[in-house]
This record gives C-alpha cells, sequence and structure tokens, in this order.
C-alpha cells in the first residue's frame, strides 16, 4: 500500500528506484560481512584462511 501511495506522487517514480537501490545496495552489503566473517582475512600477511 506505501509504494503504491509513493508510486502515485510526482517524485514517486524517482523515490522508488532510491529505496530500490538502497535495498540492492544493503544487500550486496550484508553479502560481504557474510563472507568476512566466513574467511579470516590477515592483511598484514597477506593471506586468506578459511574459518570452519
Amino acid at each position: 500500500m506505501a509504494r503504491v501511495t509513493l508510486a502515485r506522487q510526482s517524485y514517486g517514480p524517482w523515490l522508488l528506484g532510491l529505496v530500490g537501490a538502497g535495498f540492492v545496495s544493503f544487500g550486496l552489503y550484508e553479502l560481504m560481512v557474510a563472507w568476512r566473517r566466513r574467511f579470516r582475512v590477515d592483511l598484514g600477511r597477506r593471506s586468506l584462511q578459511r574459518v570452519w
């Protein structure tokens, strides 16, 4: 219902696009956080170690 209300506004399509881009960005961020938790990155030795 809120999406329909926003879409009907003069700025609605732009705002919905911005919100969609924010969701995509947040999803990519969470994927990177999950990857970072799965691997231990040691920048001093420049190595990756898989954490089980």
